[in-house]
C-alpha cells in the first residue's frame, strides 16, 4: 500500500520573542524533522505544507528567500504549498499597526515580505517553487485581498509556467 500519510503541525515563534527570519527557520526545522525522523512512516518525498494567515506568509517567505534558509535537497521534497488568507505585503489599506510590522521586520518589511522577496527572486528561485494553492474566502480583510491579487499577478509575470491554482470565494 505504500507509506502512510502523516500530518505534522508546527507552531512558530511570534512577536515579541521572534523577529524575521526566526519563524521561517522554525518552519524549515519542522520540515527537516519530518524528512529525517518520519521517513520510515511516510513518503517524505511528497510533502505539502499549509500555512494560514501569517503562517502562509512565513511559508511563502521561506520558499522565496534566496538567503540559503532552505537547502535545495529539502525544498525538492515539497510538492505543494497551500497558502490560505496570507499576508503578502503591507501596502495599501493597512490593517496592521506600522509599529508591529516594523517590530517584526525592522526596516526591511518591503523587501523581506513575500511580495518583496518575489520581486527580487531569480528566475531559478521562482521556477523551483512547488505547486501553489492560494486560497482566500469572501470575508477576508482588504489587505489580504489586495496582497493576494498583487502576489498572484507578479507571480504570473515572473513565471507563467509556475503550477498555481487559486480558490477564491468573492
Amino acid at each position: 500500500n505504500g507509506p502512510s500519510k502523516v500530518r505534522v503541525s508546527r507552531t512558530y515563534r511570534i512577536l515579541p520573542a521572534a523577529k524575521h527570519p526566526l519563524p521561517d527557520e522554525d518552519v524549515r526545522d519542522a520540515l527537516k524533522f519530518v524528512v529525517t525522523q518520519l521517513a520510515d512512516k511516510a513518503d517524505t518525498n511528497s510533502i505539502f505544507i499549509h500555512g494560514h494567515s501569517v503562517g502562509g506568509s512565513i511559508v511563502a517567505s521561506l520558499f522565496l528567500s534566496e538567503h540559503g534558509l532552505l537547502k535545495p535537497d529539502l525544498k525538492a521534497r515539497v510538492r505543494g504549498l497551500v497558502l490560505m488568507a496570507s499576508l503578502y505585503h503591507y501596502d495599501g489599506p493597512i490593517m496592521l499597526p506600522p509599529e508591529l510590522v516594523a517590530a517584526y521586520y525592522g526596516e526591511t518589511h518591503t523587501t523581506d515580505c513575500p511580495y518583496g522577496l518575489l520581486q527580487e527572486a531569480s528566475k531559478e528561485t521562482v521556477a523551483s517553487l512547488p505547486s501553489l494553492y492560494i486560497v482566500r474566502s469572501e470575508n477576508e480583510p482588504e489587505l489580504i485581498k489586495i496582497g493576494q491579487r498583487d502576489f498572484v499577478t507578479l507571480l504570473k509575470e515572473k513565471s507563467p509556467v509556475v503550477n498555481m491554482q487559486e480558490a477564491i470565494a468573492d
